[in-house]
């Protein structure tokens, strides 16, 4: 028994040897502490949760944290989860952990940030309509204000997509309704503009979809004061000068018997005139006015010279055609309609003017411009055919 007693006393004195803090081969930088933590994330809208991971150094096996403005506000597990921020502003927090041998502290002030959930204005954008080369108009229909009360709407437009506040924009009084409408001024003819509607509260700006649409060319011939009215019915048609003749500068849209409007349409007629069989064109010209004869056609032609037909085209209504409009004439692609058939065709693409000047085979001539030919055609038709008509002063 006294052998085994010198034996365990040798053992152990060896034993406190080695673990001697001043033998290198042994560290007790294991069991020193050093407080590390992180969150998921420090920055916060009101009312969300976060987790927390502790990293610190030294095998802890305490932990206390402390969570300025969470729920709950503190907490012994060594990573906690779940701590909701219902408050607003800039809050800390602390980490205490513990062993056998010590303790360490590390407080992060401000570390967590929680801020107002933003509620920005939800609403429609509404479609731009009467739309011409200046200036066009839209609106919008709000659904939600978000927080708070409006402080702005209305519409911006650019000629690049996603327009905003900073560049072209209008604004609206909004009133009591949910709904507004703006006009768009100072638009470029022939340009494509991209659009929607905006409404700003205090949290910010909230759009609403996209679109957009492109502004007809601008024909400076729509200005023309050389005018004069049909007593018959008081409208009003612009005439043109070509060659020493005056020409209407719109088509007739006098209402006789077979005569029509394209596709039975009154919008048509407003804008196209009517179509006329050979012999109610022959009548139908106002007092003092006369449907032209093939002589006269050729007359305006021939002071045009080259590419009379561009140069007569009215801007923007021929499928892209070159037209220059020179002569203020404004020749529009009013279509033709086949009477045996009762078939409206081609508007949009060719013109048909009928002349009082009838060609062989008993066939009435005629005059065509179309989109894909920079000249004015002869054609002869059969007495089946309605065209337009353009009158000359007698």
């Amino acid at each position: 028994m006294k052998n085994y007693n010198i034996l365990f006393t040798i053992v152990f004195v060896l034993f406190l040897t080695n673990c001697s803090k001043d033998n290198p081969k042994i560290s007790n930088k294991h069991i020193e502490l050093k407080v590390k933590f992180f969150a998921d994330s420090t920055d916060l809208k009101q009312g969300s949760a976060i987790n927390y991971t502790d990293s610190s150094e030294g095998f802890p096996f305490k932990w206390q944290w402390t969570f300025e403005g969470g729920t709950p506000s503190s907490s012994t597990e060594q990573h906690p989860q779940n701590i909701i921020y219902n408050s607003l502003g800039e809050f800390s927090v602390k980490l205490v952990i513990k062993n056998a041998y010590g303790e360490d502290s590390l407080i992060k002030k401000g570390y967590i940030k929680v801020n107002k959930e933003l509620k920005v204005p939800i609403l429609e954008t509404t479609p731009a309509f009467e739309i011409n080369a200046k200036s066009a108009k839209s609106g919008g229909v709000v659904l939600d204000k978000g927080n708070g009360e409006l402080l702005e709407v209305g519409v911006v437009w650019d000629t690049l997509p996603h327009p905003s506040t900073l560049k072209f924009h209008a604004i609206s009084t909004l009133g009591n309704k949910e709904d507004f409408q703006i006009v768009l001024n100072n638009l470029k003819d022939d340009t494509k503009y991209f659009y929607r509607a905006y409404a700003k509260n205090n949290d910010g700006i909230g759009y609403g979809e996209q679109y957009y649409f492109t502004t007809p060319i601008l024909d400076t011939c729509d200005f023309i004061e050389t005018k004069f009215t049909d007593n018959r019915d008081g409208q009003v048609y612009r005439y043109t000068i070509i060659g020493g003749k005056k020409w209407m500068g719109d088509n007739l849209n006098y209402e006789t018997d077979n005569s029509w409007c394209y596709s039975n349409r009154e919008s048509n007629c407003e804008k196209y005139g009517r179509l006329y069989t050979i012999e109610a064109a022959k009548t139908a010209c106002p007092q003092g006015w006369e449907l032209p004869s093939s002589s006269d056609w050729d007359q305006l032609i021939s002071s045009i010279g080259t590419h009379s037909g561009s140069q007569l085209m009215k801007k923007g209504e021929w499928q892209g055609a070159p037209a220059t409009n020179n002569y203020c004439f404004s020749a529009l692609p009013g279509g033709f309609k086949d009477i045996q058939k009762e078939a409206y065709n081609t508007m949009g693409y060719y013109g048909y003017w009928w002349t009082s000047t009838k060609g062989n085979d008993n066939k009435n001539l005629a005059r065509n411009i179309t989109y894909d030919n920079l000249e004015v055609l002869p054609f002869a038709y059969e007495n089946n055919m309605a065209l337009s008509v353009r009158c000359v002063k007698k």
